[in-house]
């Protein structure tokens, strides 16, 4: 049932192709041709141009008619087909020709031609594991009956002209009804499923887990999926082509890694310092900070331990190294304040009432003063600016003409019991003057003067422990005592070295306003010392373990004047100015106990000194050089 042959069906006569038929139109078509030309042209000239015109179209005359046979064969050759009820011409079926053919032919050879399909499967594999999809599973090759379907709409679906153009490039081109076929790509998909559960991988990122002892390290894990589109795509290009070679799901993974652990990061974050116990005194109450147990690891031994676990995955136990404080919160507790390292008493004239007054408000100022190791303490900062609105009143102070009554006169007082305690339980000394005169209260070397805006007294702690200060005035003395941890048995002795010594002159004069032979000490005398002092620590058995030289002293000559009255005096007595150089000995020691052991900090009772307190002046600061104080300076003293 070939084409061709089918063709000879074609009735050419219904076509009445006679000759006579032809030739009667073209006389006719002649004649009326040069009738017209004729009676345009009008003369023998236009006569003969008509005639070479009518010769040319004769010769066109045989084209149109073959044109017109070959329409006319077309129309009846298309006629002819559309009634044909086999395949068209060069239509194809997976490559085999079954253009033609008649339905049952076709049919026929459709489903032999699927019957080889049957066993053509692409292996897919992942590691260890396999699996097969075949062609027709794939969608790749249609049914039997759709097939034919396929082969027989060709030429016959669409408009008149789809029809024709399809019945007519048939006679010359071929057309395979399996390559129009799409596979079905959700198909290999659902397929690849299967190896979707075997393939894809949640990411792990890594962590850690700290216990008591050790470090609990879980390395991550890598991510991973199939590129489940990209492989399907694949496979279905190789259906379309006929290649039934393997595929390897291993050129369709999409990696997502975990981060790598970083134990130095880890390290950092675990990492703490072992710390003593403290005592936080930001608040208005101190507190007792706890205690830090240090916690660390081995790094390099973590690392190798992490190499060794790569293999396998298994999360790794790094053990932690745990260094305790030198001071645990409880010892510290038990420590705090325990002892009173040093006391020092020094008297007072109680009966001043103003200068009384002023060293009771520095003593209440410095009172409960905590410092901890490290901390600096200014005793201007602790006790404040010296005003008339804080409390305090004029009293005796230095200048530099003697001695006059100034605002806060004899806070000095406080600021050298102070300094005799700090030197004996061995703080560091950051800032100390000494007074322009000796004063009665302080041995030579061992006062402190200070003065608001320049002269302050300043020192550190330099203990391992927080020390207190405590600081009261009762009757006619002052006490300050230094609480804190003594550590040994350890004993702090001051020595001073007088370099120079120069005595005060007595000077007496003439008062026209004091009655006849009345005495009065107008100045008191003060000599003029240049000394050394220094610091020296002996063990419990007596030896010397270090000595220190501290902030040297050298206090200037103030003459001692005494007043004669001589009001009222006979005109006959004069009396001369008297000039005395009396000797001297140094200022008295006062009071002091530094602790050769450890004392209890228990509030002592406030006995007062039994010696009776000679009459006091008050001081003015000392030059901050050591050389000797400003005699243009004034500070209470």
């Amino acid at each position: 049932m070939i084409f061709y042959i089918k063709i000879n069906i074609i009735r050419i006569h219904d076509f009445r192709l006679d000759e006579e038929f032809w030739g009667e139109t073209l006389s006719q078509a002649t004649k009326e041709s040069k009738r017209a030309h004729t009676e345009k042209t009008g003369g023998k000239r236009l006569l003969e141009d008509s005639r070479a015109k009518q010769a040319k179209k004769t010769g066109i005359i045989p084209f149109l008619v073959i044109g017109a046979a070959i329409l006319a064969l077309a129309v009846c050759l298309l006629w002819s087909m559309f009634k044909y009820d086999g395949i068209y011409p060069n239509v194809k079926f997976a490559g085999i020709n079954i253009g033609g053919m008649s339905k049952d032919e076709a049919r026929t050879a459709i489903e032999s031609v699927l019957a080889t399909y049957a066993d053509d499967k692409i292996e897919v594999s992942y590691d260890d594991v396999n699996n097969s999809i075949s062609v027709l599973d794939a969608g790749a090759v249609m049914s039997a009956s759709e097939a034919f379907d396929a082969a027989y709409s060709i030429g016959r679906e669409g408009s008149f002209f789809e029809k024709a153009w399809m019945v007519i490039s048939s006679v010359f081109t071929s057309r395979d009804v399996l390559a129009d076929t799409e596979i079905n790509i959700d198909a290999i998909m659902q397929f690849l499923g299967y190896f979707e559960k075997v393939i894809d991988q949640k990411k792990y990122e890594p962590d850690y887990i700290v216990y008591d002892d050790y470090i609990e390290l879980d390395t991550g894990k890598n991510g991973q999926k199939l590129d489940t589109e990209k492989a399907a795509q694949a496979i279905a290009d190789k259906i379309r082509t006929g290649d039934m070679s393997p595929v390897s799901l291993k050129d369709f993974i999409i990696n997502d890694n975990a981060k790598k652990i970083n134990l130095l990061d880890i390290y950092n974050e675990v990492y703490k310092e072992a710390a003593d116990a403290s005592l936080d005194i930001s608040g208005e109450e101190p507190k007792i900070v706890p205690h830090v147990t240090g916690i660390s690891f081995d790094i390099a031994r973590a690392e190798a331990m992490l190499k060794d676990a790569a293999a396998t995955g298994k999360k790794v136990v790094v053990p932690l190294i745990r260094t305790e404080p030198e001071i645990t919160t409880e010892e510290f507790e038990s420590l705090l304040f325990r002892d009173v390292l040093s006391e020092a008493k020094t008297t007072l004239n109680a009966s001043n009432l103003n200068r009384t007054g002023n060293v009771r408000l520095s003593a209440n100022a410095i009172n409960g003063k905590i410092l901890n190791p490290g901390d600096v303490f200014s005793y201007n900062e602790t006790v404040g600016e010296r005003t008339y609105a804080n409390g305090y009143k004029d009293a005796s102070v230095y200048t530099s003409s003697g001695i006059e009554d100034q605002l806060g006169g004899g806070i000095c007082q406080t600021s050298s019991t102070l300094y005799m305690n700090v030197i004996r339980v061995g703080l560091e000394i950051i800032e100390r003057y000494n007074h322009s005169y000796t004063v009665v209260y302080a041995p030579l070397g061992e006062d402190a003067t200070v003065y608001w805006g320049s002269l302050d007294f300043k020192f550190s702690n330099n203990l391992r422990f927080p020390i207190k200060i405590e600081a009261y005035q009762e009757k006619d003395y002052v006490v300050v005592r230094i609480l804190g941890t003594k550590e040994n048995n350890n004993r702090v002795e001051i020595e001073t070295k007088t370099l120079s010594y120069t005595p005060y002159n007595t000077i007496t004069v003439m008062n026209p306003d004091l009655d006849y032979g009345v005495k009065r000490q107008k100045t008191e005398g003060h000599s003029a010392y240049s000394v050394e002092t220094y610091r020296v620590v002996y063990d419990e058995n007596g030896k010397e373990i270090s000595r220190e030289k501290l902030p040297s002293s050298r206090y200037k000559r103030l003459d001692r004047v005494i007043e004669i009255g001589t009001k009222g005096a006979p005109s006959e007595t004069v009396s001369p100015i008297e000039t005395v150089s009396p000797s001297e000995t140094p200022p008295g020691t006062p009071s002091v106990s530094p602790t050769s052991s450890p004392t209890p900090s228990d509030q002592p009772s406030h006995s007062p000194d039994p010696s009776p307190s000679p009459a006091e002046p008050s001081h003015s600061p000392s030059d901050p050089s050591p050389a000797g104080p400003d005699d243009d300076s004034t500070d209470a003293g």
